[in-house]
């Protein structure tokens, strides 16, 4: 018999308590590794099984930002102000995330603002990439940047000239008082500002909703996800401050 058999054998004859102290002693750091990897693994699958997809998804661009302490708070009025479970899920939800750009306080042109995006790359891809394949369709703007966004696409023969942004008038049938052109709304002159949790979000924010995507540019822009954020957008310009709402 040689020494391999030995072993084999000798392995055999060990109680249950000793296989397990030997496997142990010169397996343990396999067996850790083996362990941390099936984990880590169970924690993306519970993470992805249980994520329930968002009605409609909202982003805000500019040089203030939203302290994450507050995220909670403004996802709860998201909730409350989503007239419907748009996606029938059994929730209504919204999700939001930020791109912050800084830019000179005087930089009001849309040339300028360019610039001040061609100085930080990293930011400019992160917002070029949101508005061509992004799940976003709300869009809080600062004032800064907001002349680039509505006109990114005014230049654009491909385009026909149209705007980034769909007209208020085509999005819920009317513009608003509180408008600031026909693409866009303050946001801080909304009841879902100033009377909801919203109000975490930079008082200068420009409110708007962009075209929805076609062709080979689709992405996720199906006509039932696209229609339940328009749905929102109007939610969020429509919300009131009643006994109803209060209650919520």
């Amino acid at each position: 018999m040689d020494d391999k058999q030995k072993a084999i054998q000798g392995f055999k004859e060990l109680s249950i308590k000793g296989k397990i102290m030997h496997l142990w002693y010169y397996y343990k750091w396999f067996i850790i590794f083996g362990l941390a990897v099936f984990l880590f693994f169970l924690v993306c699958l519970v993470q992805c099984s249980t994520r329930d997809d968002p009605d409609a998804a909202l982003v805000y661009v500019g040089p203030g930002s939203v302290s994450s302490h507050y995220y909670g708070y403004i996802n709860q009025s998201f909730s409350e102000i989503m007239s419907e479970d748009y996606n029938g899920n059994g929730k209504k939800t919204a999700d939001f995330f930020e791109i912050t750009l800084s830019a000179d306080e005087a930089a009001q042109q849309s040339e300028m603002v360019t610039q001040s995006l061609q100085n930080q790359p990293t930011s400019e891809q992160r917002l070029y990439i949101e508005m061509t394949t992004g799940k976003s369709v709300i869009y809080l703007v600062s004032p800064e940047f907001y002349p680039y966004i509505r006109d990114i696409m005014k230049d654009s023969d491909d385009d026909n000239g149209n705007s980034f942004l769909v007209p208020l008038e085509s999005a819920i049938g009317y513009v608003p008082e509180s408008s600031v052109d026909e693409y866009g709304v303050k946001l801080s002159e909304l009841d879902c500002y100033k009377y909801t949790d919203l109000r975490y979000f930079p008082s200068d924010a420009i409110l708007c909703i962009r075209r929805q995507r076609k062709g080979a540019f689709a992405g996720n822009d199906n006509d039932d996800y696209y229609q339940a954020n328009m749905n929102f957008f109007r939610d969020l310009i429509e919300w009131e401050k009643t006994e109803e709402t209060e209650d919520e």
